[in-house]
């Protein structure tokens, strides 16, 4: 059996909404992939860390679905282990995005507290990977996400292959629509 891993958002979970479409579609297409949902660890070198065992610890791993902050670290997937993968509205410059959000935080999905700190804005700067091969990518973006500029990720991914929703937002609820399009890319992956 194939294995995807999707990799959710800053305060986000396991459990969330793409989470959950991503295994409705893999369930009601009959699609031989199990989907790997880790929720991941709130500080980003705890979270890296989880990332890679599971990446080293799973046979027949096709690749990485990333929403926002999970997008950044299905681009540190890509660069190390040379594995495709889907971004959702990435965090293209997580230490500087999250820099508004140091202090005190509570992810309302697992209810843990936690501090978000300078040290963990240089774990962020300390594992930005730089894009090697932007065909391993497929970007899906709004143009209206409230929390990232989209053209950020036009940049950074120059030579991805990009679908931009006009308007939108950071959750990218029409994510449901995009899926026939995203196994295609797993799929043409494959073949390369």
């Amino acid at each position: 059996m194939q294995r995807l891993i999707y990799l959710h958002g800053f305060n986000s979970s396991s459990q969330s909404a793409k989470a959950k479409i991503l295994a409705d579609y893999i369930l009601q297409s009959a699609l031989n992939i199990e989907l790997l949902t880790p929720q991941l660890a709130n500080t980003p070198q705890a979270a890296w860390g989880q990332i890679q065992q599971l990446v080293l610890s799973t046979p027949n791993l096709i690749g990485c679905v990333g929403s926002s902050l999970g997008g950044f670290f299905a681009t540190c997937v890509t660069e190390q282990f040379n594995l495709p993968s889907v971004l959702v509205n990435p965090a293209v410059a997580p230490a500087k995005l999250l820099r508004q959000a140091l202090g005190p935080q509570h992810n309302p999905y697992t209810g843990e507290s936690y501090q978000l700190t300078l040290a963990h804005m240089d774990e962020l700067l300390n594992m930005t990977p730089t894009i090697s091969a932007p065909a391993r990518y497929k970007v899906l973006l709004t143009t209206g996400d409230e929390v990232l500029d989209y053209r950020d990720a036009l940049a950074l991914y120059y030579g991805a292959e990009f679908s931009i929703e006009d308007g939108g937002d950071h959750l990218f609820t029409m994510f449901a629509d995009y899926l026939p399009e995203v196994f295609r890319f797993f799929l043409q992956s494959q073949t390369v």
